[in-house]
This record gives structure tokens, sequence and C-alpha cells, in this order.
């Protein structure tokens, strides 16, 4: 199916974090992990505990944890961080 329709929304900077940080564990790209959820789909089972080996994720990753520490250190804005942080950190210096 073409894909034409652009949806934009809103949501708070540490909900698009965990949006993106769950695609990312789900092996999906934003849109197919929204629409997955959104649509009732079945999502890929998460993979807590395998390291993220994609040096684009990574990347993003990275930067979604220098965006967080930036943020006043709230219980979710943390929590976020070490989420993030154990799962970059075995294979990217921090």
């Amino acid at each position: 199916m073409a894909k034409g329709t652009i949806i934009k929304l809103r949501v708070a900077a540490e909900d698009g974090l965990a949006i993106r940080a769950k695609a990312v564990e789900s092996g999906m790209n934003v849109s197919a992990f929204v629409r997955s959820a959104a649509l009732g789909r079945r999502l890929p089972c998460a993979r807590q505990s395998v390291a993220i080996a994609d040096a684009e994720a990574v990347a993003a990753l990275t930067m979604a944890l220098s965006a967080l520490r930036k943020l006043p250190q709230t219980e979710p804005v943390i929590a976020a961080q070490l989420w993030i942080e154990a799962r970059i950190a075995p294979i990217a210096p921090l």
C-alpha cells in the first residue's frame, strides 16, 4: 500500500524519546512502530537484553541522552537516562 498521507502529532519530550527507544528496541522505525501500535497490529517482542549494534541507532540514542541531560532531572527523565545508558553502554562510550 502506498503511503502518501502524513500525520503530525505532538508529544512530550519524554514520550517522544520513549517512542523512539521502543521503536529501536523493536527493530522498527518510528513510523512503522506508531502505525502498528495505533492500528492494534502485533508488535515484535522487545529485545531488552540485546545490545543495540546498529551505529545509527546508537547515535540517535546518544543524542537523546544528551537532550535528556539538559532537562530538569525529574524521576521520568532520570529513568529514561538510565534506560538509554543501559542499552548503549556495552557498545559505545558515553
